[in-house]
């Protein structure tokens, strides 16, 4: 039988649109429309933010919940006008990745995905960062179904509690399932204890399952909440599991029209991150026929979509307990930090790498690329933008390792898929990094995460055989390593733990755990050096890459 929901606030609100199919229109329409609103990678942007993307100062603020509230019920209310009905969906990652969601351990996501009626909603890799007990505490309370068909308890061999495999629903006869996957990569990019007693199986033979009974049971439309980044979503749909959409995550990616993949093919669509844009996604089922897509990426500019007075009075009292904290400015920054592209330099993560390196006395040291989150721009700096920057509590550890096995580090960092820089890539790059990029990136997915460092200039050639890509390594000054010399070098402790791939650094005998918060250490180096003065010096080398900035603009 199709999912029955249990909770008061769906039924209700299912019951409305039933009501309006049931007493407006016949039972089965010749054409049936829907509109699928959904956001990904929230974490923790409760309330506005200025552009990051923005060329034109001031930055004009965008996203949060209270405008989305605005865009969710203008929608809302001309698909009920229009004969049509739009529904709301959040494909992982809510928690963790501001001071707000972390001061509440997640506590305020669940609210406010609740306030804005979120009709259903998958977990994310981050949504286990406070703990299993914090996250299944958190579900409970949610007033939509969580969904997750790929993450069963060891104990039980069950789903976790109050998490489904997937639901449906009907609207003018037609009969829509929703199932939702995590990426089972999650063991590798999480940490290890907050995963236990979890395991992540591969989605695809659940699928092969589930797909074909659910078209047996009547599907008309099947939807995946995927958290699994574009480029598992992509592989996902050319093996032609039958599904319609996907609407994903993971990957942060923004697109700006939708994606077929596969034969059948299915439409793939991601709304980028931080809570600034809702992807709208306009189904037409029509009885013989296949499914028809349109998109739009909306972008939540307050212009555009002025706070919905209720849900920001809701944001402003969770902010309020900790404003004067985040508000604190501890420097100045003459440049713009950000991250750039995966497979090249990133001066973000030499700036973070550089401050692990300085105050631990190591060698060198390494930051992983999902550990640098957030831009540091050009103007005041506060306690707020470096908690954005780096919202883990991890520590640096400092492993004892000769040059040999730095390389070996190095090559698991750079050995894995590299892929043409595309025009979706190079807008990308030029929106989010003031670059153009040509030639060869790093995937987003892979075995091990990409790294950048302190104190070293690597060179490489992505082309050349996994784990031979190495061309020349030497520190700052240019001295080749020593391949039997042992070096300090300094890590993360989620690195040091298996993190990101990397479990045989947990073999390492010398290892000196420091309890060094990152995020406390980028802090000291900015207050000691009196600001961000300038740019770090180019470190990664990527022979198959070449990165033109743009000039800031006037």
């Amino acid at each position: 039988m199709p999912f029955s929901f249990r909770n008061k606030f769906v039924v209700s609100f299912l019951c409305l649109f039933t009501l309006i199919g049931v007493f407006f229109y016949p039972a089965t329409a010749a054409e049936v429309k829907l509109i699928f609103l959904h956001s990904s990678d929230v974490h923790g942007h409760i309330g506005p933010q200025p552009d990051p993307i923005s060329l034109v100062e001031p930055r004009p603020m965008i996203g949060g919940y209270a405008a989305l509230k605005t865009c969710l019920d203008r929608i809302r209310l001309e698909a009920v006008k229009n004969g049509s009905l739009a529904l709301y969906f959040d494909t992982g990652d809510f928690f963790q990745g501001t001071p707000i969601v972390d001061h509440y351990k997640g506590a305020c996501m669940i609210d406010l995905m609740n306030q804005v009626r979120t009709f259903g909603a998958e977990i994310g890799n981050h949504d286990v960062d406070y703990g299993l007990d914090k996250l299944k505490e958190e579900i409970k309370k949610a007033k939509f179904p969580i969904l997750c068909c790929n993450v069963f308890e060891t104990s039980t061999k069950s789903l976790l509690p109050h998490v489904r495999s997937s639901f449906w629903f009907s609207f003018k006869g037609k009969k829509i399932a929703i199932i939702g996957v995590i990426t089972p990569d999650t063991p590798k990019i999480a940490i290890e204890e907050n995963i236990r007693g979890l395991e992540f199986k591969d989605p695809i033979p659940i699928l092969k399952r589930m797909i074909p009974e659910f078209r047996k049971r009547g599907a008309d439309l099947i939807v995946l909440l995927s958290h699994m980044g574009i480029e598992e979503d992509r592989r996902l749909a050319q093996t032609d599991l039958d599904v319609d959409l996907i609407l994903g995550g993971h990957s942060h990616w923004p697109m700006k029209k939708l994606e077929y993949q596969g034969s059948k093919p299915t439409a793939i669509a991601h709304p980028a991150y931080d809570n600034r844009i809702v992807s709208k996604v306009e189904v037409t089922l029509e009885d013989g026929k296949k499914p028809c897509f349109s998109f739009t990426p909306i972008s939540l500019f307050l212009s555009d979509y002025p706070e919905d007075s209720a849900i920001k009075k809701v944001t402003d009292e969770y902010r309020r307990e900790i404003a004067h904290e985040m508000d604190e400015v501890i420097g100045n920054s003459d440049v713009d930090l950000v991250r750039g592209v995966v497979g090249g330099d990133s001066q973000e993560g030499s700036f973070i790498a550089d401050a692990m390196r300085e105050f631990t006395g190591s060698d060198f040291a390494f930051i992983n690329a999902g550990g640098v989150r957030y831009p540091i721009f050009k103007g005041p700096i506060t306690m707020e933008t470096i908690f954005m920057l780096q919202p883990f509590s991890n520590t640096i550890d400092v492993l004892t390792m000769n040059g040999k096995e730095i390389v070996h580090l190095v090559e698991c960092a750079i050995s894995t898929k590299f892929s043409e820089v595309n025009e979706d890539d190079r807008e990308y790059g030029i929106e989010n990094f003031r670059i153009i990029g040509k030639g060869l990136k790093r995937n987003f997915s892979g075995e091990f995460g990409y790294i950048m460092p302190s104190n070293l200039h690597i060179t490489f050639d992505p082309q050349l055989s996994p784990f031979s890509r190495v061309i020349k390594i030497s520190d700052a000054d240019g001295r080749p390593l020593a391949p039997e010399r042992l070096y300090k070098v300094a890590l993360t402790s989620f690195m040091v733990d298996g993190g990101d791939g990397y479990a045989f650094l947990k073999k390492y005998p010398l290892r000196e755990k420091t309890n060094f918060i990152v995020r406390d250490l980028i802090v000291k180096k900015i207050k000691k050096d009196g600001g961000i003065k300038k740019l770090p010096e180019q470190r990664m080398f990527n022979l198959k890459l070449s990165i033109t900035p743009i000039p800031p603009q006037n």
